[in-house]
């Protein structure tokens, strides 16, 4: 007599055979690796999402509350799950204007990651519209603050504060990767670079501001922004541009680094950053989206299907495997 059960799910067998009885546990699933990889990025709802606004990160005297505030998103259940990994957001906008609330902020990254078991947050800084507003290295330094404030304070949120990352778009790409390389900024806080496991940059072309304008020619609009970010002198360029920053021994996080479409600068620039943080031992990758514009780059992180968003994952997993991630083919849509 030879009698079989299968409990399909976990998947357990036991088979009862004449003279013994075996049992045997297959880890299998029923689920194709197609199922589990789409409903690993599936988005949560957002009845699903608590919103913690506006979170003081610093004060200063007659500077505007919001613009040293952050955003949290989390998952309403977080508190009966193990502690989540960050994403800790910086948005664009010339170093003068954009705000953490803006739709590209929220709309699609913050379903995205919480859904996939993030906390994510969304930081504002001071901006230099005005010509008697701070300049460099205020903005960078709102950022370490912010990370400072989170590294101390995410756990209260549902928060890793040892499984941080760090992204921006834009200007804010420039600061997530200046914050990430110029040491001094976190130290400033009492931190260091360790308290960043990894930085994704949305392209921007400032990682090597005097290269940009005094070899490659940025055009008059970009002088303006980096003239009223930055000033006017070489040795604020440099002191604001990441690549300058980047040596052996800092122990600086992981990168992945898009730039996008024909934007030539950015492509070239970035490029030399990845060079620069790989022959310095850091881990890095340069990825041409080359059917997205500087806005798409931004907008598209966190929609379903999306072959970048998919590609950001992988880094989060395996940060310290940035240099062999490979971008899925255009037309794939598996993922």
């Amino acid at each position: 007599m030879h009698r079989s059960y299968v409990v399909v799910g976990a998947t357990l067998a036991v088979i009862i055979a004449a003279g013994g009885l075996g049992i045997a546990v297959a880890t299998a699933s029923t689920r194709t690796d197609e199922t589990r990889e789409r409903d690993r990025h599936r988005p949560a709802r957002w009845f699903e999402i608590k919103i913690s606004r506006n979170i003081s990160y610093d004060h200063i005297d007659g500077v505007d509350p919001k613009l040293l505030s952050l955003d949290i998103y989390t998952s309403r259940r977080a508190k009966r799950n193990p502690a989540r990994p960050v994403v800790a957001m910086i948005h664009g906008g010339g170093w003068r204007r954009g705000d953490k609330a803006n739709r590209p902020m929220w709309q699609f990254k913050a379903p995205h990651f919480v859904g996939n078991g993030f906390v994510y947050v969304s930081i504002n800084y001071r901006l230099s519209s005005k010509p008697d507003d701070p300049k460099h290295p205020a903005h960078v330094r709102d950022v370490a603050k912010a990370l400072a404030w989170l590294s101390d304070h995410v756990a209260e949120y549902g928060g890793d504060p040892d499984r941080m990352f760090v992204m921006g778009h834009s200007a804010g790409a420039h600061l997530a990767a200046l914050v990430s390389t110029d040491h001094r900024r976190l130290k400033e806080e009492g931190k260091d670079l360790s308290i960043i496991k990894g930085t994704i940059c949305l392209d921007t072309a400032a990682s090597d501001i005097p290269r940009h304008v005094n070899e490659l020619g940025a055009d008059p609009v970009i002088r303006r922004l980096y003239g009223n970010a930055f000033g006017t002198s070489f040795a604020a360029w440099r002191d604001a541009s990441p690549r300058h920053h980047v040596a052996p021994g800092k122990h600086i996080p992981p990168m992945l680094l898009f730039h996008t479409g024909r934007r030539m600068e950015g492509r070239r620039l970035l490029r030399e950053l990845t060079d620069a943080l790989c022959e310095s031992g850091t881990p890095a990758q340069a990825i041409h989206a080359i059917d997205k514009d500087h806005a798409g780059i931004n907008t598209c992180i966190g929609q379903p299907d999306d072959r970048y968003t998919h590609l950001i994952m992988q880094f989060l997993d395996s940060p310290r495997d940035a240099g062999s991630l490979r971008l899925a083919p255009a037309d794939n849509r598996s993922q």
